[in-house]
């Protein structure tokens, strides 16, 4: 999460003593990790609740995907259809033959 090494977290921990004491010093550490506890928690549901709704999204668009293939051929195959009966019509001339 953070990019700090243990010369760093040594250094905190240091300033904190000095400035709390020991008297304060765990209290204030409890104190700090039930919130850091907490907000990781609430972020993690967040996080969850995020992608519960984004595979949701995309299984929608997958089906709607789906639908407009599906319609897209059916009349790709109406249109052929057409054209073979077209053809196959006595009545037809092409106009290019003119």
């Amino acid at each position: 999460m953070f990019d700090i090494g243990f010369a760093e977290m040594a250094l905190i921990a240091l300033i904190a003593l000095l400035v709390l004491g020991p008297e304060r010093l765990p209290l204030v550490a409890r104190k700090l990790g039930a919130i850091m506890g907490k907000s990781r928690r609430m972020f993690n549901k967040f996080q969850q609740e995020f992608m519960r709704e984004t595979n949701e999204i995309e299984r929608q668009v997958q089906t709607q995907l789906l639908a407009v293939k599906d319609t897209v051929k059916q009349t790709e195959e109406e249109f052929e259809k057409l054209i073979t009966e077209e053809y196959k019509d006595p009545d037809f001339t092409d106009e290019s033959e003119e």
